[in-house]
């Protein structure tokens, strides 16, 4: 009896053993992306495309300098759920837009392939032909567990922004992703050669962070192991 009950836990534990060690091996090959950055909010948030679609984009660039130029102003009120061409202040070039709002003849736009924003007048804004209302091309990121350290109106603020525009605007991230919000944020972690970008910014207090079940700030590697808790020393 007792070497059958034995027998029948040492079984069970190696079992078990073997379903937390495929576990681990799921978390440790967790999908990881190579986005470009293409434009920084503040702090903590981020616009990137992925850089599988670099020939989508590059594609969607030639065909708008084509046809915008020629393309038909939009009249009367825009439809927020339809894409535009928009000439970009920047470098006068088109790009894919959704208009935001509008005020008279100005309109505020998203240019849903970089994530930037600006007014445009309605000279500068034109109907784009079925094909080109396809999905946008980059996407809005968000590093997971962060909350803003200072009001939007700071001098903290802006030069949280500003550390993050330096250091990763125009540059390609691995990103982990983590969760998605409802407004289709993707919470991330991120990563450029091995240093971590979010631990960057925690080391100026450019923000804070808090992950499920961890009420202090701290950095999301040591929050990550206190909140597992496996075979602690």
């Amino acid at each position: 009896m007792f070497t059958s009950t034995l027998l029948h836990c040492m079984l069970t534990w190696a079992g078990e053993a073997r379903d937390f060690m495929e576990q681990s091996r799921e978390a440790n090959s967790e999908t990881m992306e190579l986005v470009l950055v293409t434009h920084v909010v503040d702090a903590i948030t981020f616009w990137a495309q992925n850089v599988t679609e670099d020939k989508a984009c590059e594609k969607m660039d030639t065909v708008l300098a084509e046809q915008c130029p020629n393309a038909q102003r939009v009249k009367g009120k825009p439809s927020p759920h339809k894409v535009y061409g928009a000439c970009y202040s920047g470098d006068r070039c088109w790009y894919r837009c959704k208009v935001q709002k509008q005020i008279d003849d100005t309109f505020h736009v998203a240019y849903i392939d970089y994530g930037n924003e600006e007014v445009v007048g309605r000279s500068d804004l034109v109907e784009l032909p079925e094909d080109l209302q396809s999905a946008a091309l980059a996407k809005r990121y968000k590093f997971w567990g962060f909350h803003l350290a200072s009001e939007q109106d700071s001098p903290h603020y802006s030069q949280g922004k500003s550390f993050l525009q330096n250091l990763i605007y125009g540059k390609k991230l691995r990103i982990n992703m983590k969760s998605e919000c409802f407004d289709g944020t993707i919470l991330v972690k991120a990563f450029q050669g091995n240093l971590d970008i979010g631990e960057e910014v925690l080391k100026f207090k450019f923000a804070t962070v808090t992950l499920p079940g961890n009420r202090e700030s701290q950095s999301p590697a040591k929050a990550l192991q206190k909140q597992t808790g496996l075979w602690s020393s």
